[in-house]
């Protein structure tokens, strides 16, 4: 996840939502409109984001300080398995591969996740 999305957005929203709560009940019958919505965020964004928030989503998220175990069990298994096969299907045997094999390795195998993942959307 994006480290906004893990501490300061949700914050936004559930202060938006409060502050239409008030804006309705302070005002029965009347919609919120385009003229109003401005408002309504700008109090809800001053009461809420700050840089603490800011910071604690980027050390939550792994990457500031920069957390190198956070995703390397992943990466590695990954990788291992990307080389794996892609080194059996090449030459049949298994050799120790350089670092260039294994980035253009795991390369190739993200660009076909990508590809699944927006033909998955498009259907």
């Amino acid at each position: 996840m994006q480290p906004l999305d893990l501490t300061v957005f949700s914050s936004i929203k559930n202060a938006y939502n409060r502050q239409c709560e008030l804006y309705m009940v302070n005002n029965p019958g009347k919609r919120i409109t385009q003229y109003e919505v401005g408002e309504l965020f700008t109090k809800a964004y001053n009461e809420t984001a700050n840089i603490s928030k800011a910071v604690s989503g980027y050390r939550v998220a792994g990457i500031y300080p920069i957390d190198p175990n956070k995703f390397k069990e992943c990466f590695e298994n990954l990788l291992r398995n990307a080389f794996d096969v892609s080194q059996t299907q090449e030459s049949g045997s298994k050799t120790e591969p350089s670092l260039s094999t294994l980035i253009l390795v795991l390369f190739k195998h993200l660009l076909k996740m990508i590809h699944r993942f927006l033909e998955s959307k498009l259907i």
